[in-house]
């Protein structure tokens, strides 16, 4: 957090996601503001919102956004026309009655309030009681300690200089900005930690946690009226699980060194484990008792494994593995079990693909698709050449090339690939290849869902390497979405569809939208 302003409803936070907004009346996180609706760029350097035109207005690199309808709908001044050096940037907005004044690290700008027109280049600094401020970055000798003489801080934090010391073992906070409302109250912005409210008349700071332990998603999975929300990092001060509640945006972080039971926290799969939560990570396999609020570990060596384990399915008896030496598996109460014919068939390649579907287990690794069959114990191969996918016509491409992402419905298992859509179903065994006239040809799809929106009507969701692709399957529509439409990276790993919304899971973060209304 750089910068923070208060408006007639929210409160609004500068951060290199966008810009963040916290209902102020209603006491939760409202959704980021983002390119998605119109900024120019992610990372925001600084945020006023001026109450005398009621207009948002916000500082990115690339110049001056500004808003008259609270963050729906965005005009830009290009910062060419700001007279901004190349790598010069606003770093706080504030305005008189008359004009809005933007201050850069070497001069003051003097702004049109209504339009971001530039007028005086260079200014002299406005009259200090006739203007109001959002924050700035604190930086240099800058220091906090004076505003916040005589505050205390709640949830187990304790305020020290210009940092917070959290709860938990080895978490710190340093104070980054701090904001002075209208009401009095004081707000501050950390890097690595919670927001914090101060209420001027208790003087204390309460801890609003937002945000995500990290941003490289790479899987998410839905827990009661909650999400986990997991990846991988090479950066070890961002990391963690977040369990994030959707609709109010609160979320919980689970980080190693940080929790006491909490050991590694780079994970690529999850899976729930009669009541439990199994995790597998680039070490092995995490455990979560919700019940205890414990985190543990199981040994690689029970069963071989052989990390990152990046595949998990559970049939109510086993825990399958999927990893980068095959395939293994474990009873759900770590009991010994008998020996598993079906890993020596899979081979010591890495999986690609795994799903259990209620009655088999599918698993492609490479070119090779398998089904087995867990009541008989027995296993079947499906080869490249398509004489054993039932239905399929001649003019349908076979199994060609690599599965790489399977999701099953009650009827119906989807397999995705380079040619598009594979369906098997169910009840008769039959396969059909869904490709929407060549629209979905050559995806490189990570991640699917599928959603039944009634008994006629299927929508399939694909994360990509190339951003996230929408599919309704009767009627043949399908659309893309990249990052100009306001996705943080192009790589969509995870979709998880929540009621109204779907949430992707990419490189640089979560982002999420609201695709029932799209699609009406």
């Amino acid at each position: 957090m750089v910068s923070i302003s208060d408006g007639p409803d929210h409160v609004y936070f500068a951060s290199p996601g966008g810009i963040l907004q916290y209902n102020s009346f209603g006491r939760y996180w409202d959704y980021p503001i983002t390119p998605s609706q119109g900024l120019s760029d992610f990372f925001i350097t600084a945020i006023y919102y001026d109450l005398n035109t009621n207009i948002l207005w916000a500082a990115t690199p690339k110049g001056l956004d500004f808003s008259t309808d609270g963050g729906r709908r965005w005009d830009h001044v290009p910062r060419s026309n700001l007279g901004l050096r190349e790598s010069e940037r606003i770093i706080r907005i504030g305005s008189t009655a008359d004009d809005l004044y933007c201050v850069t690290p070497s001069q003051i700008l003097k702004v049109d309030r209504l339009s971001g027109f530039l007028l005086v280049p260079y200014s002299e600094p406005p009259s200090r009681d006739d203007t109001k401020w959002g924050s700035f970055p604190l930086i240099g000798g800058d220091s906090a300690r004076e505003i916040l003489d005589g505050y205390m801080a709640l949830g187990g934090w304790t305020l020290e200089l210009d940092w917070l010391n959290g709860p938990s073992l080895n978490e710190s906070a340093r104070i980054t900005t701090v904001h002075t409302d209208r009401f009095g109250d004081i707000w501050l912005g950390t890097e690595g930690g919670p927001v914090f409210h101060g209420d001027r008349q208790l003087m204390l700071l309460e801890p609003h946690t937002v945000g995500l332990a990290q941003s490289g998603v790479k899987a998410i999975e839905k827990w009661a009226d909650e999400m986990w929300i997991v990846g991988t990092t090479n950066d070890r001060r961002i990391s963690g699980i977040t369990l994030m509640d959707g609709q109010r945006g609160s979320t919980r972080f689970f980080r190693s060194g940080i929790e006491i039971t909490m050991g590694i926290d780079q994970v690529w799969a999850g899976v729930p484990v009669k009541g439990d939560w199994w995790f597998g990570t680039s070490e092995g396999i995490q455990t979560y008792k919700p019940d205890r609020d414990l985190w543990s570990s199981i040994s690689q060596t029970a069963p071989i494994l052989d990390p990152p384990i990046t595949h998990l399915g559970y049939d109510g008896i086993f825990i399958y593995f999927g990893h980068k030496r095959g395939l293994s598996r474990m009873k759900s109460d770590r009991s010994p079990s008998e020996p598993w014919s079906f890993p020596g068939i899979v081979g010591s390649w890495p999986i690609d693909a795994l799903n259990w579907d209620g009655v088999n287990l599918w698993v492609s690794s490479g070119s090779r698709l398998w089904r087995w069959l867990a009541d008989a114990e027995f296993s079947y191969e499906y080869d490249s050449f398509g004489a054993d996918l039932t239905g399929l016509n001649q003019d349908q491409p076979p199994l060609m090339s690599p599965i790489t992402s399977i999701v099953s419905s009650d009827s119906t298992v989807y397999f995705a690939d380079e040619f598009g859509l594979l369906m098997y179903e169910k009840s008769t065994g039959n396969w059909d290849r869904y490709t929407a006239e060549s629209q979905l040809v050559g995806l490189n799809t990570l991640d699917l869902e599928v959603v039944s929106l009634d008994d006629s009507t299927t929508v399939v969701w694909f994360g990509t390497m190339n951003g996230a692709v929408v599919a309704n399957l009767e009627s043949g529509f399908v659309d893309r979405f990249t990052v100009t439409d306001g996705l943080p990276s192009r790589k969509v790993n995870a979709v998880h569809v929540s009621g109204d919304a779907v949430w992707f899971g990419t490189d640089e973060g979560l982002c999420r939208f609201k695709w029932k209304r799209y699609l009406q």
